[in-house]
Order: C-alpha cells, then structure tokens, then sequence
C-alpha cells in the first residue's frame, strides 16, 4: 500500500503554472478559488497535459462495498461502527491523506 499522489497526477498548482507560462493562453489571471476540475478543463483545451495526467489527475468517484464482516456481527451498533470505519479508511486510502491507523 502507497501513500501521496499517483504517478503523473497534477496538483492545482502545477496546472496554474503551465495555463500561465503557455504562450497559446491569452491574460491569464488564476484565482486561488479556481477548482482542479476547471483548471484541469483549460488545461485540455490548450493541450498542455498528456492523456496519462488527464487519467491521473480527474478526481476519481469510487465507491465502497461493504465489508463482509458485517454479515457475521449480530450488533447493529456494531455493524454501524464497522461500516463507518470501511468508509473512512476507504476515503483515507482513496485521498492518501490520513494514516489508517490513526483512524482506527
């Protein structure tokens, strides 16, 4: 298991530094604001990223099955808990931003 980024994802600051050093972009002023997907978008559109950074880099909507423990715990305070868990460890692993452990 790995934690960070994937291999060739871009963050919101390195598409805002290509949109900005890019001859083919007229003024460009990037607002703080400006969300990954939109700047992602004018990216595309200007060519300035490869197809393996637009895979990458397009936040991924995964969802989660659920664990198949559940179906063995009788409690359903306890299934309740188990199941908040496998989400939050599932978004934390998704986001390589949290350590699961500390989840737990």
């Amino acid at each position: 298991m790995t934690r960070g980024i994937r291999q060739n994802c871009l963050v919101k600051s390195e598409l805002a530094r290509r949109l900005v050093e890019s001859s083919d972009v007229p003024n460009v002023e990037i607002d703080d604001s400006a969300s990954l997907p939109r700047l992602l978008g004018h990216a595309m559109y200007y060519g300035l990223v490869t197809a393996d950074e637009i895979v990458e880099t397009v936040p991924r909507n995964e969802t989660t099955l659920s664990c198949y423990l559940a179906s063995v715990i009788p409690d359903e305070t306890d299934r309740s808990r188990l199941d908040r868990y496998v989400v939050a460890s599932s978004d934390a692993f998704r986001r390589g931003t949290f350590i699961l452990n500390r989840i737990a």
